[in-house]
């Protein structure tokens, strides 16, 4: 979170596995990876997306697209709708997230950089807090 800013009411997390946490307690996210993956992709590309690009961005082998992405949809809102909120718009051309007071950490990282901390050592060292996932092994530079 950027300093200085009152915590979110809803954070995602795209840093790491990608998760939706409400006050500070984690939501339950369907686990289908390519939910999470819908999520992570409207959370980071804010604005209208054309279903059509969707479905290719996402579906490439199943029988039905539409099917899936309105199943993924109905999960994604369970887990981002709360009261007096709906973020997930969606029409029959496009779909978009509305974060609407939420925010996202990757954007929060972001926004410290933009802030002038830079490359400081406690910059990067509340950046790397925020992340929450597993590590690569077996890999090198």
């Amino acid at each position: 979170m950027t300093r200085g800013k009152a915590a979110p009411r809803q954070l995602i997390r795209v840093l790491g596995d990608i998760s939706v946490e409400r006050d500070g307690e984690p939501v339950a996210l369907s686990q289908p990876q390519i939910t999470k993956a819908l999520l992570g992709y409207l959370a980071l590309m804010p604005g209208p997306h054309r279903r059509g690009k969707l479905y290719d961005l996402l579906w490439l082998v199943p029988d039905d697209p539409c099917a899936a992405l309105r199943w993924s949809l109905t999960k994604l809102r369970g887990a981002v709708d709360d009261e007096g909120h709906s973020r997930i718009a969606a029409n029959k051309e496009t779909v978009s997230l509305e974060l609407d007071g939420g925010r996202v950490d990757l954007t929060d990282a972001r926004e410290r950089f933009d802030e002038g901390d830079g490359l400081s050592i406690d910059a990067l060292e509340g950046i790397a807090a925020e992340f929450r996932g597993g590590t690569r092994t077996g890999t090198t530079a």
